[in-house]
Formats: structure tokens, C-alpha cells, sequence
């Protein structure tokens, strides 16, 4: 299991938010291609906080920008 970081700026507040993906993943790449695929749903998709004890899910439609790191 892989755990990457994402950096998230949503297009109409301009607010910044973090949020945690663990997964068969290995790089940012496939981690971004995950996050870009609306072939299984077209708008949510859902990461954890940095503790892991919460659900963030996010809007994609509404994300102006995202950055990646994996570990």
C-alpha cells in the first residue's frame, strides 16, 4: 500500500486544502490518473485527513489545481 499527499486549490474560493491517498498507486502519476477518471463516478472522489480517522470527499469538477507527492 502506497500513501501520497495532495495538495488541492479549488477554482471559486481559491482555498487550499490537504488531504491523504493510500493505494495500490505508486506515483503521482497513476495517483493523478485516478483522481482525473470519471469513468466510475463523475464527481466525488474520497481521500482521508492526515490521521486517517476521517472521510474527506472532494468535487473534482471544482478543483482549479492539485499537486502530488508520493511515499
Amino acid at each position: 500500500m502506497y500513501k501520497g499527499v495532495i495538495d488541492i486549490i479549488f477554482k471559486y474560493s481559491g482555498k487550499e486544502l490537504r488531504v491523504y491517498y493510500s493505494g495500490d498507486e505508486s506515483n503521482s502519476n497513476a495517483v493523478a490518473e485516478l483522481l482525473l477518471d470519471h469513468s466510475y463516478n463523475n464527481n466525488f472522489k474520497g481521500f482521508s485527513n492526515a490521521d486517517g480517522t476521517k472521510n474527506i470527499f472532494i468535487n473534482v469538477n471544482e478543483i482549479a489545481s492539485f499537486t502530488i507527492y508520493c511515499r
